[in-house]
């Protein structure tokens, strides 16, 4: 899926320059328009504002992330009729002449808190693919949290070695109202999970016993590049080595693709691989 959706929340993006423009509503497709150099200024630059619907919606909060992945909570503003973030982003110019913007200053990040101590954590990024801007929704994550008796306390397995400090903030995100499941469920809901799962990398294996063929294992919006599997290797690939019929060029995890050859990636990255000519199978 390209863009996701999360209910209460509308994403609307404006450009800087020198005067404000309006600001573009975006719609399913998350297109935002076209912008090249021949019109960028050095101070240009975009804000991205994320209105939440409700004044009394409690449940979503915006929030920051250094290098250490320590969580800091975004003020936001308002007029009495919801909530307001906002995120000016930089436009640069690549040595092409298009205009773009540079990760990880490209994005606002959301938590989300549902009724029963469910976590989500989503991405809503404003990025430039030759020249043409686009603002996509991403969840990115989803966790959730759990009482454990025994220690008496709460704990989110998904999190609770990885990225404690998301813990911690979700600890004081949660109402006292929710009810949490005891620890013991999430042994089932792990079962059921894994049971999901056995179930399509069946599927996947046979698959990737045909030649140049992969599955996707995540991809970022915001990052612009996502990681898919093969028999041998995992590989990186970077949206502009994917055709598909669609503005925006994605991938979608759990996705089946083939792809032309693999080489060895330009730049820093912990990728020994890199594929090219990347199409979505079906």
């Amino acid at each position: 899926m390209v863009n996701g959706k999360i209910s209460g929340v509308s994403v609307e993006v404006q450009l800087v320059l020198g005067i404000n423009l309006p600001p573009i509503r975006i719609n399913g497709d998350c297109y935002c328009g076209e912008y090249f150099s021949a019109k960028a200024r050095i101070n240009d630059s975009a804000i991205l504002s994320v209105p939440i619907a409700s004044p009394q919606n409690k449940s979503i909060n915006c929030f920051t992330t250094d290098k250490d992945k320590n969580i800091e909570l975004r003020k936001s503003s308002g007029n009495g009729h919801g909530t307001l973030f906002n995120q000016n982003i930089a436009l640069k110019v690549n040595e092409r002449g298009v205009c773009h913007t540079r990760y990880p200053n490209n994005n606002l990040r959301l938590i989300k808190m549902i009724y029963g101590g469910r976590m989500e954590i989503w991405e809503i990024a404003l990025v430039s693919q030759n020249g043409s801007f686009f603002a996509p929704t991403q969840k990115t994550y989803e966790a959730k949290f759990y009482w454990d008796k025994k220690m008496g306390k709460i704990v989110c397995p998904r999190f609770d070695e990885s990225w404690p400090q998301i813990v911690e903030f979700g600890k004081n995100l949660l109402n006292e109202e929710d009810m949490l499941e005891p620890i013991e469920k999430h042994e089932s809901d792990l079962a059921e999970r894994r049971k999901n799962e056995k179930e399509a990398a069946s599927y996947r294996l046979a698959m990737l016993k045909k030649p140049n063929t992969g599955y996707v294992l995540w991809w970022s919006h915001a990052q612009g590049y996502g990681a898919i599997k093969m028999y041998n290797y995992i590989a990186r690939v970077h949206w502009k080595e994917i055709f598909r019929c669609h503005l925006l060029a994605f991938l979608s995890p759990g996705e089946i693709v083939k792809y032309s050859a693999l080489r060895t990636p330009n730049g820093k990255t912990s990728f020994r691989k890199e594929a090219v000519g990347v199409m979505p199978v079906g």
